[in-house]
C-alpha cells in the first residue's frame, strides 16, 4: 500500500497556515505518493517531517524515532567540539579586548577590533549552526524515506492508502 498525499489529506492534518499556505501556492494540485512528496522541492524539510509522522505507521515512527535518536548522539559528539571552539575564539576574542583597553593610543582601534571579531565570530557560529540545523533536516527526510521505501519492499507500508 502506498502512502498517498494530496490537498484534501494534509489540510485535515490542520496545519498551520504559513505552510499550508506554501503548499497551495507551488502544489495545490499534487496527487501521490508520500515518496513523491518528500521529493518536492519547495516545501521545507520539517514540514515534510511534519506531513510524513502525522501518515506514517507506528513500526515506521519506531524506526524512525531510534534512527534519530542515534543521529543525534554522533552529531552532538561533533558539535561539543564546535562549541568548545567557539568558547575559545569568544575567550581570545575577549582577551584582546582586555589587552587593548589598556594600551595607549590605539585604545579604541583595538577595542573596536576586538569587539569586530568577537561579534564575526559569533555571527559565523549562528550561521554555522544554522546551516547544521537544516542539513540535519534535510537527513531526516532522507531517513523517512529511506524507510518507507524498505518497509514497501517488505509489502508494508501503512498510512493513508490508496
Amino acid at each position: 500500500m502506498k502512502i498517498k498525499v494530496n490537498t484534501e489529506i494534509i489540510k485535515a492534518m490542520n496545519p498551520c497556515a504559513e505552510s499550508f499556505n506554501n503548499y497551495l501556492e507551488h502544489y495545490s494540485n499534487f496527487d501521490g505518493d508520500i515518496l513523491e512528496f518528500l521529493a518536492l522541492d519547495s516545501i521545507s524539510p520539517t514540514d515534510k517531517i511534519w506531513v510524513s509522522v502525522r501518515l506514517m505507521t507506528l513500526d515506521q515512527l519506531q524506526i524512525f524515532a531510534i534512527d534519530s535518536a542515534f543521529s543525534v548522539q554522533l552529531k552532538y559528539a561533533a558539535y561539543a567540539t564546535y562549541a568548545a571552539a567557539a568558547r575559545a575564539a569568544a575567550a581570545y576574542a575577549a582577551d584582546a579586548y582586555a589587552a587593548a583597553a589598556d594600551a595607549y593610543a590605539a585604545a579604541d582601534a583595538a577595542a573596536y577590533a576586538a569587539a569586530y571579531a568577537a561579534a564575526y565570530t559569533a555571527s559565523a557560529a549562528y550561521a554555522a549552526s544554522a546551516a547544521a540545523r537544516q542539513a540535519e533536516y534535510e537527513d531526516r527526510v532522507d531517513a523517512i524515506a529511506w524507510i518507507i521505501e524498505n518497509d514497501k519492499q517488505a509489502g508494508g507500508g501503512g498510512g493513508v492508502s490508496e
